[in-house]
């Protein structure tokens, strides 16, 4: 059994209850004046009389004793007494803290059902869980309920998505027999025109083209309408229709990292544009013939002499080991085509793989080309041709058979793109992320981004959630992630009322009521028997 108060108050409040008790059967009764026909009683009430004290002797011990019964059955009640009632499903208190909470008293309101919940609760078997941006528990199994009154105070809703639905899920899971109950009923938040970026259709490198859905129009003021660093934006290149809204689109704004802002229904969104600055890419002049016309056609990138941020050269020639490089190497027994140094430790290989273009390259037609095996991310080259690189140094290595003409390798799409992906990994350019939403994992990011406090967002590798609006950062890269809700999501509503009472605690309090309604009513029949005075 537990109690709201510790056992401290409730035998102090005990003792308090027993001493009070006995000073008042102690208390002088007050004599009123009764004519009698008779002298009998005479000598005892000159006796009593005759001293005047407050206190008389101590008489009527069953009376004091049904009266400490009755109080201390009382005080009992008072400290909120709760058994355990054996095995039983435990029940989880969801307090729901999205953005919509925040209209009028809603969030007010819930937290004070919540605690009054958590009252009528056995302790052993209830939890309350905090489902805003990020989940967190405001009271374990087997704490007070005066812990919880605590943590409520100031505890505000946050920008963020409901997450009750997710919440759920994951408790289900642990514990299938839960019930869930839900504190809260989130208003309506505005859907706000969706904001999306992609690529430059132009096939400009440092630019990106904008769309909005629900086209806004040229005549609705800025409501609605987006702006770049503050500034209105022109007016749309064209609309066409994305099913049943059609869609705004303006091409080629500067990706210089600036922010695009909307504003719909009162509540303010962003879309940050990422930073993208042409490759800088030094090239062994032995490799030129080859790789220099396709490296000028390819508008990302920039070849200089110095100061690169990728170079390409040949594993028998040693280049700056702190660049990171594409070297064409001389195979040992086995034709490796490519191997990717940091491969395992990144991304994996499938997210490699696909960066690359490794599904562009016909493996059957190169190993009939060079009559031997071919090997697509395959072990290190087992020879003396290895580029002298320090630990850890970034590098992706393709055999330098690849390059004579007679393979017609390097005349191919896939040799393009290999070349293409293998610079753009190597040099880490930040991606094109199309939107960015609070609750939602990235469509497409490398690398994880966090808080600009450096709380890291990305925990085991999993793909990247903003929790709560607002920027988040991963070195130079940054994203600001908009509360987008999701209108077609139906609201989870918890389960029923009778199931969370079957398995809260005994109502013991209502046994103490009705225990001191009997004694109440013994102490009146033998008051009037003349048991007791």
């Amino acid at each position: 059994m537990t109690f709201a108060l510790s056992g401290l108050w409730i035998a102090a409040g005990l003792a308090g209850l027993a001493a009070a008790l006995y000073l008042l059967q102690r208390l002088r009764v007050r004599h009123r004046e009764v004519p009698v026909v008779t002298t009998m009683f005479w000598k005892q009430a000159v006796e009593e009389t005759r001293a005047r004290v407050l206190v008389q002797r101590f008489r009527h011990l069953p009376a004091y004793l049904f009266l400490l019964a009755i109080a201390s059955l009382l005080w009992f009640g008072f400290a909120d007494p709760r058994a355990e009632g054996g095995a039983g499903a435990p029940t989880v208190l969801l307090l729901d803290a999205s953005a919509g909470m925040a209209e009028g008293e809603r969030f007010a309101e819930a937290k004070e059902a919540l605690l009054d919940e958590a009252r009528g609760l056995a302790a052993g078997r209830r939890h309350v869980l905090y489902c805003g941006g990020h989940v967190r528990t405001l009271l374990a199994p087997g704490e007070s309920v005066l812990l919880l009154a605590r943590r409520l105070e100031g505890l505000q809703p946050e920008d963020a998505p409901a997450s009750l639905a997710r919440v759920a899920r994951a408790v289900r899971r642990a514990h299938p027999d839960a019930v869930l109950r839900v504190h809260g009923e989130p208003a309506e938040v505005p859907t706000p025109a969706a904001l999306g970026i992609a690529p430059a259709a132009s096939g400009a490198w440092d630019k990106v083209d904008l769309l909005a859905l629900p086209a806004p129009r040229e005549t609705g003021g800025d409501d609605g309408w987006p702006a770049l660093d503050g500034a209105r934006l022109g007016a749309q290149v064209n609309s066409f229709d994305g099913g049943s809204e059609r869609t705004g689109l303006w091409q080629d704004l500067p990706a210089d990292g600036g922010t695009v802002t909307i504003t719909y229904g009162g509540r303010a969104h962003a879309l940050a544009l990422p930073t993208r600055k042409p490759i800088r890419v030094s090239v062994d002049a032995d490799l030129l013939p080859v790789l220099g016309p396709l490296l000028d056609a390819d508008p990302g990138i920039e070849r200089v002499a110095d100061e690169a941020d990728v170079a390409i050269g040949r594993g028998d020639v040693a280049v700056d080991g702190s660049v990171p490089s594409l070297d064409f190497v001389r195979g040992a027994d086995a034709t490796i085509v490519l191997r990717l140094e940091d491969a395992a430790a990144q991304d994996g290989l499938e997210r490699v793989a696909r960066e690359l273009a490794l599904a562009e390259i016909d493996g059957a037609a190169l190993a009939e080309a060079l009559d031997r095996p071919v090997t697509v991310l395959g072990e290190e080259p087992a020879s003396d041709n290895r580029p002298m690189h320090a630990p850890g140094h970034r590098a992706v290595l393709v055999d330098q058979a690849l390059l004579d003409p007679e393979v017609g390798f390097v005349h191919t799409r896939a040799f393009a793109l290999l070349v293409a992906g293998a610079i753009r990994r190597l040099a880490d350019v930040e991606p094109v992320v199309p939107y960015v939403a609070a609750g939602e994992a990235l469509p497409a990011a490398s690398g994880a981004y966090g808080t600009p406090d450096g709380t890291s967002e990305d925990p085991l590798g999993a793909p990247f959630t903003p929790a709560v609006v607002g920027d988040y950062a991963r070195g130079d890269a940054r994203l600001y992630a908009s509360l987008q809700p999701d209108p077609a999501a139906a609201p989870f509503r918890g389960d029923g009322a009778d199931a969370a009472a079957s398995s809260g605690a005994w109502p013991l309090v209502r046994w103490l009521g009705l225990l001191v309604f009997v004694l109440l009513a013994l102490e009146w029949w033998l008051c009037r028997k003349g048991r007791i005075p």
